[in-house]
């Protein structure tokens, strides 16, 4: 990567744009702290993290207007420099932090470059699609990272709900149950799809002798995953707070703990990396 001053190494900017390009721009935002007091007694990152909620509302409007469906959000891991300024003496304009290294940058030495392109070039060649659940957390990583909650959740959700499936199905199957009859009972009479709440309560313990609708994580995974979820879904709510996200991946990692912890090492080999 050349970024036109006097650097050559192997780096990648990560949370780049959606093609992979090096590119930067400066953004300016200020907070008047006679409005927002509250801003002036901020910690640094927190600064960060405040004006990248103001960047994020000037896109969302600018990517509707302009029709750029390509403009994404941004976070503050997309920063490589960040400049804390105020204005003195009514008009005079004052350098209060300087601060980079904020980690959209990351160096690899020789060693590890080779290697990652090495493994690369061997997917390439003998592997399909990347493993279906490390998309899925990836992409609920990347949306909660652009602050996207509402996808954040409805992402991760769907990570846990395919996660939970693909366990039943292989449970019921080192129980010796054929194909055909594990089909069946994924199933309603009608032929549909089970929800993923009757997964959770029904056919995991049936599947494994583990009561995972007895225990707390289970009430967790209800009540701020699989809730909101379909509360997005079906349009009675339209957003999601950073609070309401951060305990969703929460209630997710422990739902999954818990359950492999229960089932053991035939679950955990579900388990996305």
């Amino acid at each position: 990567m050349r970024t036109g001053v006097a650097i050559a190494s192997p780096m990648e900017l990560e949370g780049g744009d959606p093609f992979g390009r090096y590119s930067t721009s400066d953004v300016q935002v200020r907070f008047n702290l006679e409005t927002s007091p509250r801003v002036g007694g901020l910690e640094h990152s927190e600064v960060v993290e405040l004006a990248t909620v103001a960047v994020n509302r000037l896109i969302e409007h600018y990517r509707d207007l302009a029709n750029q469906s390509l403009i994404r959000r941004v976070s503050a891991a997309d920063l490589a420099h960040f400049k804390v300024r105020y204005i003195g003496d009514g008009t005079s304009l004052h350098d209060l932090v300087y601060a980079t290294g904020h980690g959209p940058l990351r160096g690899r030495s020789k060693e590890e470059s080779e290697a990652l392109e090495s493994q690369l070039r061997g997917r390439l060649q003998h592997a399909g699609a990347p493993a279906l659940f490390r998309e899925l957390e990836l992409r609920a990583r990347q949306l909660y990272g652009e602050r996207d909650y509402r996808g954040a959740v409805i992402e991760a959700a769907i990570l846990f709900e395919s996660w939970l499936k693909a366990i039943v199905r292989r449970q019921f199957a080192l129980r010796g149950l054929p194909p055909d009859q594990i089909e069946a009972k994924l199933r309603t009479k009608d032929g549909q799809h089970h929800k993923a709440n009757y997964f959770a309560r029904v056919l995991l313990k049936e599947a494994t002798e583990y009561d995972f609708c007895a225990t707390v994580e289970y009430l967790a995974w209800r009540q701020q995953v699989a809730d909101v979820r379909n509360d997005l879904v079906h349009g009675t709510r339209h957003d999601v707070t950073e609070d309401e996200a951060t305990a969703c991946l929460k209630a997710i990692h422990m739902a999954k703990e818990a359950i492999v912890t229960a089932v053991g090492h035939s679950a955990s080999s579900n388990k996305p990396k």
